[in-house]
């Protein structure tokens, strides 16, 4: 109708593609392996996970994935000014050295992916893992910037110490920026990407049990607004065999995703409404038989 606009065509038959997706839980909870097999082959092998944590290439069951460990925010330096290598920055794996990069090495590696079109055609998902070791990081860096030409009885050592108001709000900058800018990235060419994020433990506010993301608020509410679907991991008894339901059963529990976005319970939400308020195995393949359970019953 009009050549400056462009007529929607989205389709909810199919999982939509190059979606940001946020997986929160308490500690040990499955968040990692859940997220390594998040896509539609369920492989880690369609996955490059950008490791904050040093929780992946040492374990058999992340044999074959693609990563690139994260060890700081900014590139580190040597005292005279120079980038150390990221094969000399001391990140030691079952007594082999492995590069180790910076968030903002690893965005300009997935840049140079999405030009070269090595992204979509080898992956499926971008994980993050996790945001809340980024946030410190993040936050460190900015203190440093505040302090360089600062003598040492006048740095500051906490945000909150830094005299002006805009301190807290450029501290979440520093961090959601970056995050955004390599979401659009990513989502640009249909790939999706993870966030992966630590819970609080649970406390009661006003009469009410809540879970909060392990983030600064502001850098919730900032880096939510950019996600398109909150889930929140955890586990439940089970009675079928380990393995089952797409790989998500193991020793009696079976690993769970949910996406409220009622009451107050849990910082969530969701833009997909065929999973609002829903609870599903932790696999991608359940959320693609929703889907096409929902479609089946459309036609009918």
């Amino acid at each position: 109708m009009y050549d400056y606009a462009t007529v929607s065509n989205a389709s909810n038959d199919a999982v939509p593609r190059g979606v940001a997706w946020a997986f929160c839980g308490l500690f040990k909870r499955g968040k990692t392996y859940g997220a390594a097999r998040w896509n539609p082959s369920g492989s880690t092998q369609k996955t490059l996970y950008l490791d904050a944590e040093r929780c992946v290439l040492r374990w058999e069951e992340y044999a074959g994935m693609t990563v690139l460990p994260i060890t700081s925010f900014n590139p580190p330096k040597e005292s005279d000014g120079k980038i150390i290598p990221p094969d000399k920055r001391g990140y030691i794996v079952n007594g082999e050295t492995k590069k180790a990069w910076s968030l903002k090495e690893a965005i300009a590696i997935i840049k140079a992916m999405v030009k070269n079109g090595d992204l979509a055609k080898h992956f499926e998902i971008v994980v993050i893992d996790s945001v809340d070791a980024l946030q410190k990081w993040a936050e460190e860096s900015y203190l440093d910037e505040i302090n360089k030409n600062k003598e040492k009885d006048e740095q500051v050592l906490s945000i909150g110490d830094v005299p002006h108001g805009a301190a807290w709000s450029d501290a979440r900058n520093a961090l959601v920026n970056p995050l955004v800018e390599l979401r659009n990235l990513v989502t640009s060419v249909g790939v999706d990407i993870g966030f992966v994020i630590h819970s609080k433990t649970t406390t009661q506010v006003a009469n009410k049990w809540q879970r909060d993301p392990a983030l600064r608020a502001g850098v919730t509410n900032a880096l939510f607004g950019e996600i398109d679907a909150i889930g929140y991991i955890d586990v439940e008894e089970s009675i079928k065999d380990d393995g089952a339901v797409f790989g998500t059963v193991y020793q009696g529990h079976m690993h769970t995703i949910s996406f409220n976005i009622y009451g107050e319970i849990l910082t969530g939400g969701i833009r997909m409404n065929k999973l609002v308020n829903k609870t599903f195995p932790f696999a991608y393949k359940a959320i693609e038989e929703e889907y096409k359970k929902l479609s089946t019953t459309k036609e009918k």
